[in-house]
């Protein structure tokens, strides 16, 4: 955009003023009113597509109907040769984030006058049902009047008091309509500013009017304590799990009402913006005294020694009966004794293991309930992710084994440890660092060491190391006897290279078939529904073999994908570091996309649903996302400091491991309520 160019025929630009949520912005004149109007120019990439044209209409509507003097005015949408604009209001002077970096801290006075003109705006919005959803200082605007004014379009300088501005909410609608896309198109973008944002929108759910007030609390805390509450924490782990510090310095009101208005559980905070603003004035009401005691009369005396009279005497036939029923029992027979309940899986603390492990001369016994699950290579997708329990453990761990039951087997830098439902219930302190483990079909684990030590438990934690004459009676030599399952087992398909002359092949399981290929393997195989078997060549050919040996489809594929075969059977694949989305279906391209992050692909679902890992620049910040088969994203969820990205168990539920301090962290996550 040029200066002296006409937009939609009466909008000429004067200047460019910087860039705002959805694109740049420019200081036009409205020859038709002869005022001067701010334009948003659309992204053209976003103007050209039918589902965002259709969204910014639809919300422009809404949001031209928001008529209030603490509200930015959008007053048309342009849509031109040119590209697509939104012609708002302009306002003459800084925006709140401009005014903080000059002078942080603000005094009480100053930071109420700014939101009960931020609260006014917002408040009429909330009635109307509209929800900001991206509220933060660079999207209010101070509004100058007079030498203010004139000395800001002159010098760009402005009061040192807030109150002498005049603030104006900005950017209402246009949080929405990201939104929108975020759920059809950009599954890499994200709604809302990190260190503003709610922990309900780093949780995926749906912003509401708390959604708000959060972000209004976060401001006026940067507003009197001179800065965000965050330090140097990740924004997602902050929001989600910190409290923030108070305030030094400020009136017990707005320390009160401030903590509340950034409560982790929206039900927590308050109702409305008003409310908010009322308690930034009123001290919290001090704890009711507690009542004086009751005078006591003659006749309580009496009581209370009827009743001491009363105990002793009831005391005395207890002892009494107690007496006779321990001589009937010295003369009675012995009963059978009753068979013992099993106990409890004991608790252990997290970051202490138990001693090393006993010396056993057999095989713990097998606990039926913690046999292996079934197999499950498409375990059901969560629709709603729910963090289910969190705990410490010792070190970073490598993943042995689910069992039946919830269990989870760990183990790596010399422990063994075991989790039920995200929860520790044992660990052993191994005398060994170099330690290798499985879990057998009959739910035991065993672990084995290079100094010759092999180990066994079932999931009590009964067991321990196998001694010598153990060894020797079960026959075992340096492996157990069962096979292993372990979390990322290999397909059993294998490639062949080419050698002395052999051409290169595909394997079935067993050797059972070889499909000739074209050039070595690159990439896979991947293993997919009805033992279907997918690789990649060196060509970047692509293909699919099935439980019979047959060739199913062939397709060449743009690059080497770092794929996932879907529970229908299609490839879903990406390249370029993640940016880059394919999904190949019967050797056809049927979806490809573009990221701005980004993706690995993780676990492949029930229904075509995957779990993919996106990385961002912003903030060193990373997410597990759900995504349907066409590539759009079905729910985010933080992996701020994660270190182990995903662990997806048969049934489903997702463990999570975070590096974020002495002890790393396991989350799992499962489905939320309805």
């Amino acid at each position: 955009m040029q200066p002296g160019q006409i937009i939609a025929g009466r909008y000429e630009v004067q200047r460019r003023l910087g860039r705002g949520g959805m694109g740049e912005v420019f200081l036009a004149l409205d020859h038709r009113l002869q005022t001067e109007v701010a334009l948003k120019q659309v992204p053209l990439e976003d103007a050209l597509d039918p589902l965002i044209r259709q969204s910014l209409v639809s919300e422009a509507r809404i949001m031209a109907k928001l008529s209030h003097s603490r509200i930015v005015r959008l007053f048309d949408l342009a849509d031109t040769e040119d590209g697509m604009f939104l012609v708002l209001e302009f306002v003459a002077g800084p925006s709140l984030d401009l005014v903080l970096a000059a002078e942080p801290r603000r005094t009480p006075e100053e930071t109420l006058h700014l939101l009960d003109q931020i609260g006014e705006g917002l408040t009429l919005a909330h009635q109307r049902g509209v929800i900001h959803r991206d509220l933060k200082p660079s999207n209010l605007l101070a509004s100058l009047e007079g030498d203010d004014q004139r000395r800001f379009r002159r010098d760009g300088n402005w009061p040192n008091d807030l109150r002498r501005m005049q603030f104006k909410v900005a950017d209402f609608g246009l949080a929405k309509v990201v939104e929108h896309l975020t759920q059809a198109h950009r599954s890499s973008r994200i709604v809302g500013t990190p260190v503003y944002m709610a922990p309900e929108q780093f949780r995926g759910e749906q912003p509401s009017a708390e959604t708000d007030i959060y972000a209004l609390g976060l401001i006026a805390y940067q507003c009197l304590a001179g800065r965000l509450p965050l330090g140097d924490a990740n924004p997602a782990y902050f929001h989600v799990f910190v409290t923030p510090p108070p305030i030094d310095g400020i009136p017990p009101a707005m320390q009160s009402a401030i903590q509340r208005a950034l409560s982790k559980e929206r039900t927590a905070r308050f109702a409305s913006v008003a409310e908010f603003l009322r308690a930034m004035r009123t001290a919290p009401a001090p704890p009711p005294p507690p009542p004086p005691p009751p005078r006591r009369r003659w006749a309580s005396y009496v009581a209370s020694g009827i009743a001491a009279a009363a105990a002793i005497a009831i005391l005395a036939l207890g002892m009494y009966g107690l007496a006779r029923r321990a001589y009937r029992a010295v003369l009675a027979p012995a009963a059978p004794a009753a068979q013992a309940e099993p106990a409890a899986l004991p608790e252990l603390p997290p970051t202490s293991p138990r001693n090393p492990p006993p010396r056993v001369d057999d095989l713990p016994p097998v606990i039926e309930s913690a046999r292996l699950l079934p197999d499950n290579p498409y375990p059901p997708a969560i629709r709603r992710p729910r963090l289910e329990a969190r705990t410490r453990v010792p070190s970073a761990y490598l993943v042995t084994g689910f069992a039946a039951q919830g269990h989870l087997y760990l183990g790596s830098d010399g422990v063994l440890f075991a989790l039920q439902e995200g929860r520790p219930i044992w660990g052993f302190s191994m005398p060994t660092n170099h330690l290798r483990s499985g879990l057998a079909p009959d739910g035991r684990v065993w672990a084995w060491s290079g100094n010759d030590q092999l180990f066994v438990f079932n999931a009590a934690g009964q067991g321990g190391e196998l001694t010598a004459a153990a060894r020797q009676k079960l026959n075992l030599v340096e492996l157990p006897p069962t096979p292993f399952r372990g979390i990322s087992d290999p397909p059993e398909a294998r490639c062949l290279p080419s050698r002395a002359g052999n051409e290169p092949e595909l394997a079935g399981p067993g050797d059972a078939w070889t499909v000739k290929l074209d050039q070595d393997c690159q990439a896979g195989p991947w293993r997919g529904p009805g033992d279907l078997v997918i690789a990649q060549t060196r060509s970047q050919m692509l293909y699919a073999i099935s439980r019979s040996g047959k060739i199913q489809w062939t397709y060449r594929a743009p690059c080497e994908l770092k794929g996932l075969v879907l529970s229908n059977g299609s490839l879903a694949g990406t390249c370029d570091e993640g940016r880059k989305f394919f999904l190949i279906e019967n050797g056809e391209l049927r979806v490809t996309r573009a990221y701005e992050h980004g993706l690995s692909l993780q676990a492949a679902l029930q229904d075509g649903v995957f779990y993919a890992v996106e990385s961002t620049a912003i903030y060193n910040r990373r997410f597990l996302k759900a995504f349907d088969r066409a590539g759009q994203e079905q729910w985010t969820w933080p992996l701020m400091g994660f270190v182990f990205p995903k662990v997806v168990r048969p049934d489903g539920k997702v463990y999570l491991m975070a590096s974020m301090g002495v002890d790393p962290e396991f989350q799992l996550l499962g489905e939320a309520e309805k």
